[in-house]
């Protein structure tokens, strides 16, 4: 990942996630993640790729959670994409494809990290470890976390009922819906009382709540609708016009 092209077997040698999950404090207005997203990288399709891409990045997670609470840099990451999705709209209407894809590749690796935790911890240590913002310095007011993980589910949502599907994001749609799919599947792992979930919480009473009808009904038309994927350019990206 990075500038260029990548693919799974390489993943676990790039020098950009090697600092992503290393104890390297990486802000979230560091020019560091434009290098890191800037990536065109085919996603897998099949449940062995998967697999391989669970295998291929292990090493980089076992570096991660060892490193997060030094670095803070899943809040980062997440901070970044926040940052993007409240320009996403008026991108897609301006045909700003760069854009687009940043905000399409932050959610990847926002949903990568989610899912290898989801299998290993509680839905509330997941909640905290994505949250954990970097050590402050002396003297410095500490910053509040507590709605990181609310405004990323709300930002969610909005990228499925307010951005455009079309070719450019077509992408960015699937991958928001996927994570938000990840999110949720604690179940899945963890038995659990629905209604003590977080995320369905915040899904139901938070932010959020207020685009639920509309929500339900982008779903719906969706599912009716079974729009194709478009076609991969040359290089096997998922987002036209851009690797």
């Amino acid at each position: 990942m990075g500038a260029g092209s990548s693919s799974i077997s390489d993943l676990s040698n790039n020098v950009y996630l090697q600092r992503f999950t290393s104890p390297e404090i990486l802000t979230h207005n560091d020019p560091f993640w434009n290098q890191l997203l800037s990536f065109s990288f085919s996603l897998p399709s099949k449940s062995s790729d998967y697999r391989l891409l669970d295998e291929c990045i292990e090493p980089l997670f076992r570096g991660l959670i060892q490193n997060y609470a030094a670095s803070g840099n899943i809040s980062s990451l997440i901070r970044v994409f926040l940052s993007r999705a409240t320009e996403l709209k008026a991108s897609a209407q301006c045909d700003n494809s760069v854009f687009t894809w940043q905000a399409h590749n932050a959610l990847f690796i926002i949903r990568c990290v989610t899912k290898l935790l989801l299998e290993r911890f509680t839905e509330e240590e997941v909640l905290q470890i994505l949250a954990t913002l970097p050590p402050t310095k002396e003297g410095d007011e500490p910053e509040d976390a507590s709605g990181l993980m609310e405004s990323l589910v709300c930002a969610l949502v909005e990228v499925m009922v307010d951005v455009p599907l079309g070719d450019q994001t077509y992408a960015l749609h699937l991958e928001a819906t996927t994570t938000l799919l990840v999110l949720t599947s604690s179940l899945v792992f963890k038995a659990a009382d629905i209604s003590h979930l977080s995320i369905f919480r915040m899904l139901m009473s938070s932010r959020a709540s207020i685009h639920a009808c509309l929500l339900v009904k982008t779903l719906l038309k969706r599912f009716m609708a079974q729009d194709k994927q478009p076609k991969k350019d040359e290089s096997g990206s998922v987002v036209l016009g851009i690797a």
